[in-house]
């Protein structure tokens, strides 16, 4: 069982946050998003995407900004 899979069987949707559920991303992308620098995820299977909706379409800085994480 994939790692998403897992995921679903246990939280509805795949998420707790309606705006990141599985029926707000193309049906095509599989597994979960495991780490991110900037604009860019990559997901548990080593595939790279842009996060166009950076999660909840309201982080300014993509994710892993230098500055905030030396913070």
């Amino acid at each position: 069982m994939r790692s998403d899979q897992r995921l679903e069987a246990l939280v509805p949707a795949g998420c707790h946050t309606y705006s990141k559920g599985r029926d707000q991303f193309p049906p095509n992308i599989t597994g979960l998003a495991v780490r991110g620098k900037g604009a860019r995820v990559w997901l548990d299977d080593g595939t790279e995407y842009l996060d166009w909706g950076m999660g909840l379409r309201t982080a300014l800085l993509g994710c892993a900004h230098d500055e905030v994480d030396a913070a």
